[in-house]
């Protein structure tokens, strides 16, 4: 069996208190409806944190985020 492997990111703000980032994805013939992070598979070339970084900007349109090392 083939394996993938994939990556993604928990975007939040901290302001007064956190504020997380869910994005919504409608039921399809595949899936039920769902809540979840920006995440992806990991494409030819490209290491986890750029492919966390890609999803971000594919899936919520943010560019500018900062990773937390280690996390």
């Amino acid at each position: 069996m083939p394996r993938e492997l994939s990556a993604g990111a928990i975007v939040f703000r901290r302001e007064k208190e956190i504020k997380y980032l869910l994005l919504y994805k409608e039921a399809s013939n595949n899936y039920k409806e769902s809540w979840d992070f920006p995440k992806g598979n990991v494409e030819k070339d490209e290491d986890e944190i750029e492919t966390a970084k890609r999803e971000v900007k594919e899936e919520a349109g943010i560019e500018d985020i900062n990773l937390i090392k280690g996390f």
